[in-house]
């Protein structure tokens, strides 16, 4: 100290300084220029500049909103050895640990702990000193839950009970496909919510796009049905009439009496005219009769076969989304618990 002079400050050009660098660095904003150091009387040079970096940090998202994060900053010298630039903490590296003062609340994320390590980097060119701080920070969830998980519930609930309407009607694929859309929307606004510079892909839309999977199926499977459905009524409208023969009366040719009951009238056919009152006559409109309902039979036995397997694979579907939606609500109740472990233990 010399007349009570115990620091002075010089232009940091004037003086040697190291060339400690962050290596996670990408870029410097707005970092405010301050070209002078303070020295002090035993030597000891203070160069307290703050800096705004930008770094890189590979997220973790498969916990997504609940994720916590674990960025690095390592701070190492480039050219000189340990020898000649050696690297130290000026606290303690549980002060360090503990305090949180210098960090600026954010809305999204929150400090939990800055672990620091100190080591010797062994290279071909020698050994160099490096400090490595551990950023340990978590997502603020709420926001997320109230914009993207209770909506996306929601969506699966309308979705599962969807497989309530009967599989034959035709408003079940218009409901379907409204559904779909609405899917579809969300899908959208949910990529804009989620990360982008992602290592994992968040569970949250692998659940998503697996009940969407479910729904397409489901929606193609009512489409089918109803095909199904179609084509075998239609081809029993194209099926031959069977021939009553008679005489005709005044009122006209004779009707089959099922397609009275329908109110179809049936016209008769006049290519196997017999003798009136003969056994041929007879055989002839029993076997007609008996063929016409035997087709029929049959076309009711194949439509109840379809539906019986349709309405099979439907309940197959409706408990696979159950069992789905069930575990999606678990996980996220079981990533809201740690979520929740990782504040008491900060706390404690």
């Amino acid at each position: 100290m010399f007349d009570e002079i115990r620091e002075i400050s010089l232009p940091l050009s004037d003086i040697w300084a190291p060339d400690i660098i962050i290596n996670e660095l990408v870029d410097v904003e707005g970092s405010p220029d301050l070209p002078y150091v303070y020295v002090n009387s035993s030597g000891t040079i203070k160069n307290s500049k703050p800096m705004q970096v930008v770094t890189t940090c590979s997220l973790e998202t498969y916990a997504f909103p609940f994720d916590i994060q674990n960025c690095s900053l390592t701070f190492s010298s480039i050219l000189h050895t340990v020898e000649d630039v050696n690297l130290a903490f000026l606290r303690s590296r549980e002060d360090i640990k503990q305090d949180k003062k210098e960090f600026l609340n954010d809305s999204e994320w929150e400090l939990l702990s800055v672990s620091s390590t100190y080591n010797i980097l062994q290279s071909s060119a020698g050994d160099f000193a490096q400090i490595q701080f551990n950023v340990v920070i978590r997502r603020r969830p709420l926001v997320y839950i109230v914009s993207l998980l209770i909506p996306s519930i929601f969506l699966m609930l309308v979705d599962l009970g969807s497989f309530y309407l009967p599989p034959t009607c035709r408003a079940r694929i218009m409901f379907k496909t409204s559904v779909l859309v609405g899917y579809t929307v969300f899908r959208v606004n949910m990529s804009d919510e989620m990360p982008r510079s992602a290592v994992s892909t968040p569970l949250i839309g692998v659940f998503f796009t697996v009940c969407m999977a479910f729904l397409v199926i489901s929606l193609f499977k009512s489409i089918l049905l109803v095909k199904l459905l179609y084509d075998e009524r239609n081809s029993g409208q194209e099926r031959p009439l069977f021939c009553l023969q008679g005489d005709t009366d005044v009122d006209g040719p004779r009707v089959d009496p099922r397609a009275q009951l329908a109110g179809v009238p049936e016209p008769i056919c006049r290519e196997h005219l017999a003798p009136t009152g003969t056994l041929e006559e007879v055989w002839f409109q029993l076997k007609s009769i008996s063929t016409y309902f035997q087709t029929w039979d049959q076309s009711d036995q194949q439509e109840v076969k379809w539906l019986a397997l349709l309405e099979r694979f439907d309940r197959l579907l409706f408990q696979a989304y159950t069992i789905i939606l069930g575990l999606y609500a678990i996980t996220l109740c079981s990533l809201w618990a740690l979520w929740g472990s990782s504040w008491r233990l900060r706390a404690g």
